[in-house]
């Protein structure tokens, strides 16, 4: 009588292939978890990237109302990884925009452009971040 033909060994074989299984499954989640948290992380990372290195420059182009270097710029923010679309907004009119807008899985943020003129803040405008999560999914 063989290992597999015993009702004792059929059902071991079986749970240790089932306990296996489970590991298998909670492994692979837990890895996809942690892949999926350091790609949105590293987008967070993209949307402040854009706001320590570029908002101040690009209020500045505002304020001398320089549409060239400003397209420009949002032209080198839109090659940071997964961004997808820009746009500059005063009140209600959006001044220029680059990139594809997108509406499904995607992190927006949005920058309020202000510039210092002796010592009184001025509002110029609102920097409207679009960044893909397809990257992510993928």
């Amino acid at each position: 009588m063989s290992v597999f033909g015993s009702g004792i060994g059929r059902r071991m074989i079986i749970w240790i292939l089932l306990f296996s299984s489970f590991i298998t499954f909670l492994g692979t989640s837990l890895q996809l978890y942690v892949d999926y948290a350091g790609d949105v992380k590293n987008i967070e990372k993209t949307m402040a990237q854009i706001e320590s290195s570029y908002i101040q420059s690009i209020a500045s182009s505002l304020w001398m109302v320089d549409y060239e270097l400003i397209d420009l710029q949002l032209q080198g923010i839109l090659k940071l990884p997964e961004m997808q679309y820009l746009e500059i907004w005063e009140g209600e009119k959006i001044l220029l925009k680059v990139g594809q807008p997108q509406n499904d899985n995607v992190i927006r943020k949005e920058y309020s452009l202000n510039y210092n003129h002796k010592g009184k803040v001025m509002q110029l405008g609102t920097l409207k971040a679009t960044a893909s999560m397809m990257g992510v999914y993928n």
